[in-house]
This record gives structure tokens, C-alpha cells and sequence, in this order.
């Protein structure tokens, strides 16, 4: 039998209108993977103080009204990072200038090849670009670490694995270096990641 073709994704910054399907598309799947408990959530929306000091990403596809992915940027200029939360990672990031974490990423099931999580990190750099963030932070688990540093991504582990949302390492990832390490990895100029990357952003991304 033919493989149905996945719809197209279009990723992008999302706007103030979008914030419901966002937290929407977080809580479907933080459900799923049992990230979190439904209950404390009647109203279907997985929220927290960070949204008020973040950017967002969101995917959608077209044949979904619904959000397919997304995750967020939280800038340092805001407040305190996830990753400095004491009853979490407690990661003292003073040595760092202009700060900012990559967090809440998320996708759904039939969307889950990669391409989608891809899409909405180019548009994190494009925001990171646009805020002058000299180094990124990120919580992730142990495989994803493995795939985005596979990829060419230099990302650095900064502390010891921990339960969070399952176990997870914190990492950090220096902008600056950030081009030249993707232009190094073979794997990054033949999947066409480096050249994503240096493209400038056009306002949005089909995946």
C-alpha cells in the first residue's frame, strides 16, 4: 500500500490569538506521554508563569485547524529560566550575558518525524537573532540530546540527568558558535540543515 504523504506544516512565530492552541497542543500531549496529570488541568490548557515572559512557536498543518507542535523561547530578560528552578535543575547561569531557554517543545503523534521539531528550531534562532541572545538553555532527554548533537547542534551538558517531565539533562548551547559547528557536520550539509540556517528567515517555515 502507498504511504499517505504527510500534510504540509507551516511553522512561525505565533501570535497573541494563538496562545490557546498552544496550550492546548501542550496539554494533549504532555497527557499522552503522562508529563502530566489531566486533573490538574479541567480546562485543557497546560500553562505556567513562564508564557507571560516568552516567545512562542507554533506548527499547523493543513489539514489540522489545530496546533501540530510547539515549543517556546523564555527570555532571561523576563525573570528567572526553568533551568535555574532550584526544585528542578538549579543550573547557576551568571557566567552567561543575554540568556534564553528553549522549552515546552512538543509534537503530536502523526507529526513526530523530526521535520516538525526542526522547523520550529529554526524559527527559536531567528527569534534568538532578533533578541541579541548570546547562549541558549534547553531540558531534554537523553535521546533528543543524542539526535540535536548528531545533527551539528552544539549543545553541552552543564549538570546531572533528573526527573522532569521524565529524566532529563540540562544543556547549553553558545550562539556564536553555532553556524560554524552546523557547517562542520556532514550530517547537517547533507540533510540541508546548514542551509536552512543561513538562509534568512522568511517569515515562515514549510516543513
Amino acid at each position: 500500500m502507498d504511504k499517505v504523504p504527510s500534510p504540509l506544516v507551516t511553522i512561525r512565530v505565533a501570535e497573541s490569538s494563538d496562545i490557546e492552541a498552544i496550550q492546548r497542543c501542550r496539554y494533549d500531549v504532555y497527557s499522552e506521554l503522562g508529563f502530566i496529570e489531566p486533573s490538574m488541568f479541567p480546562d485543557g490548557r497546560e500553562s505556567d508563569n513562564y508564557d507571560s515572559y516568552s516567545v512562542q512557536v507554533i506548527a499547523t498543518a493543513s489539514t489540522a485547524l489545530r496546533a501540530v507542535g510547539t515549543t517556546r523561547l523564555v527570555l532571561s530578560s523576563g525573570g528567572e529560566l526553568p533551568i535555574q528552578d532550584i526544585n528542578h535543575h538549579g543550573i547557576d547561569i551568571s557566567q552567561y550575558g543575554n540568556t534564553a531557554e528553549i522549552s515546552r517543545l512538543c509534537v503530536r503523534d502523526n507529526f513526530r518525524d523530526g521535520r516538525v521539531s526542526l522547523g520550529m528550531y529554526r524559527v527559536l534562532f531567528h527569534i534568538v537573532d532578533t533578541k541579541n541572545i548570546e547562549a541558549v538553555f534547553a531540558i531534554v532527554d537523553e535521546d533528543f540530546f543524542k539526535v540535536i548533537t548528531a545533527i551539528g547542534f552544539p549543545f553541552v551538558k552543564i549538570g546531572e540527568p533528573k526527573d522532569h517531565m521524565g529524566i532529563t539533562i540540562p544543556c547549553v548551547c553558545v550562539i556564536e558558535e553555532v553556524m560554524t559547528s552546523l557547517h562542520k557536520s556532514e550530517t547537517s550539509n547533507m540533510l540541508g540543515i546548514t542551509e536552512l540556517f543561513e538562509r534568512p528567515y522568511p517569515g515562515k517555515i514549510l516543513m
